[in-house]
């Protein structure tokens, strides 16, 4: 007799691609489900952006798996809908777990001095790399970073 199956939806980190699933392995019965980034509406709440992301779950009460800020996803998502578990890997249950470093980011808003012009040209980058190492870093990069707007991280609003 074949066990019921559980679906698993998974949620990478902040503008990762799902494609840093793609050599985890699950018993047969297990039906996995990739849940990928969408951009945020114009002054969206972290609620209403896992509200809108939630409709991409087609299955009653899932296993929800996020890495990092994908963690956090996954349980704002859980607060609008049964899930059968929560698994976050290398993120933070409350606020008040969040690093130091992020805090003062979040605050100080330093991260709309970064040029995301430098997110995009990977490529060109590749040619100064002197280091098989970094050449290889810089294509990881773009293996698995999947968002790449300047709207994502709200740089442009």
């Amino acid at each position: 007799m074949n066990p019921e199956p559980i679906h698993i939806y998974m949620m990478p980190g902040m503008a990762a691609s799902p494609k840093i699933f793609e050599f985890l392995e699950f018993p047969s019965y297990c039906q996995i489900h990739l849940l990928d980034w969408i951009l945020p509406l114009k002054e969206e709440s972290l609620a209403d952006y896992a509200l809108r992301l939630s409709k991409n779950i087609k299955h009653e009460s899932p296993v929800l798996i996020g890495v990092s800020f994908g963690g956090i996803i996954v349980q704002e998502i859980a607060k609008i809908r049964p899930y059968r578990k929560i698994i976050i890997i290398s993120s933070v249950k409350t606020q008040h777990e969040l690093p130091k470093k992020m805090l003062l980011a979040r605050y100080t808003k330093i991260h709309k001095l970064l040029p995301l012009s430098l997110v995009d040209t990977m490529e060109y980058w590749k040619r100064f790399s002197f280091s098989g190492s970094i050449t290889k870093r810089i294509e990881l990069y773009e293996k698995y970073i999947g968002m790449r707007s300047p709207f994502y991280f709200g740089m442009e609003y």
